[in-house]
């Protein structure tokens, strides 16, 4: 049970990291993906640029030039529009990412509680069961001895000492059923942290999902528009 509730512990803190690391190469895909955007529709426009000075004989070359100017002003503006969007985008992801990790530290010293309560469990198990273990060989041995022994007053003694022993086995069964129900209650509980933080995963990958299915749509209008 201890060891069972170790590796859940462990694995709630790999699920953290592996969403942590889903989220930092999302950002960076999004941010590689705008940048490469920007290269091409740049080089694009810088090309009709030329093409059109080449062949353009009605204005002047400071008229072009007004003309690069102008559009590098509204490729700075398209820039600004994309990063608004995407620290629009990302910053709830960091927010929800925030609110995993506190939950996992909120979860920390309620997880520690139940592992000591499962270590001393487990030792109250293993005490009682050594017991139990104890008993029923010197039940056994005065068993073997009265059987052998002539039936004499000392029988009466041998008879009291075996009902003795019963007596305190009755007690260490209610002993056991006790630490079952301790066992199901931390069962229990650990089941609960387990469906919280569950929950939680499941709402930052949709919302990671929705980043995805929204980001690109608007990346292709931005871009478009800058055209």
């Amino acid at each position: 049970m201890r060891n069972w509730l170790l590796f859940e512990h462990i694995q709630m803190r790999n699920e953290i990291e592996i969403l942590h690391s889903r989220g930092e190469m999302l950002k960076q895909e999004l941010s590689a993906k705008v940048s490469e955007s920007q290269h091409i529709e740049s080089k694009h426009e810088l090309f009709k640029a030329a093409v059109k000075m080449a062949f353009d004989d009605q204005h002047p070359i400071e008229f072009h030039v007004e003309e690069l100017k102008k559009q590098l002003e509204t490729d700075i503006q398209n820039h600004e529009q994309l990063e608004s969007h995407r620290n629009a985008s990302v910053n709830p992801l960091e927010v929800r990412k925030g609110e995993v990790e506190g939950l996992l530290q909120a979860q920390k010293p309620q997880m520690q509680l139940t592992l000591k309560k499962v270590k001393q469990v487990d030792l109250e198990t293993e005490t009682v069961i050594l017991e139990i273990k104890r008993r029923e060989e010197e039940r056994i041995k005065l068993s073997s001895k009265l059987e052998i022994r002539p039936k004499t007053a000392s029988r009466k003694s041998y008879i009291e000492r075996i009902s003795e022993i019963t007596k305190n086995s009755r007690k260490q069964d209610a002993d056991i059923g006790r630490i079952l129900n301790d066992t199901r209650d931390l069962q229990i509980e650990s089941n609960s942290i387990q469906a919280r933080l569950h929950r939680t995963y499941v709402v930052v990958e949709e919302a990671m999902l929705r980043h995805l299915v929204l980001v690109k749509p608007t990346e292709k209008h931005l871009i478009t528009a800058g055209m």
